[in-house]
């Protein structure tokens, strides 16, 4: 399991994330904060970044979606869109493409779950013995909610997957900001694959 905060990234595992399992066969990942997919010529610019690093799944921060926007206008040819809109104000949001070549599917928290969380879990199986659980996250500079209710959603994913897919590889992404990184590393033993800065000194 592992856990990455970026700008704009490959995701490259560790030899010993995969302990004994032998030959692993994860997924090529690309990890950006957009700033909006939304503004002219994004979607083509992150379709070409994608087509040259050979991508699998992507996993955008920032998308800026709103609810009113159809998935067709942010179609890449070959991947499956999966989003979280921010609710009522500008900005923000995630959204992870994947691969038409995996079978996924979108997981789900408790209805009651906080809808101001910007917050996405899929399940993608890569073979079929193998499967990888994404969890992309947006925590915002200012967020309207408290840090203990993204610590609980996320916990509840990793719950989720631990319980349903126990053998699943878990990556959680995403941009973080001021998040205290320590729940993740310490509390779910998820693996940090960013240890500094990833904007400008923050």
């Amino acid at each position: 399991a592992a856990s990455i905060t970026n700008t704009s990234s490959i995701v490259h595992y560790p030899v010993e994330l995969c302990g004994n399992r032998g030959q692993v066969h994860l997924p090529k990942i690309f990890l950006i904060n957009a700033t909006s997919l939304v503004k002219t010529g994004a979607v083509e610019a992150l379709q070409t970044d994608i087509c040259t690093q050979e991508t699998d799944v992507i996993i955008v921060c920032e998308t800026w979606f709103m609810h009113n926007m159809p998935d067709s206008m942010f179609h890449i040819k070959g991947f499956k869109l999966y989003r979280v809109d921010r609710l009522r104000r500008k900005g923000g949001g995630v959204c992870i493409y994947v691969s038409d070549r995996y079978d996924s599917k979108q997981l789900n928290l408790c209805d009651n779950c906080c809808c101001e969380l910007e917050l996405l879990c899929i399940q993608c199986n890569i073979s079929s013995n193998e499967s990888v659980s994404i969890i992309a996250v947006y925590h915002p500079p200012r967020s309207i909610y408290g840090e203990a209710l993204l610590r609980d959603a996320i916990a509840e994913y990793y719950d989720i997957i631990q319980t349903n897919y126990p053998r699943s590889f878990v990556i959680l992404g995403g941009d973080l900001n001021k998040f205290d990184t320590r729940f993740i590393t310490e509390d779910l033993g998820l693996y940090l694959l960013m240890t500094g800065p990833t904007h400008g000194k923050n």
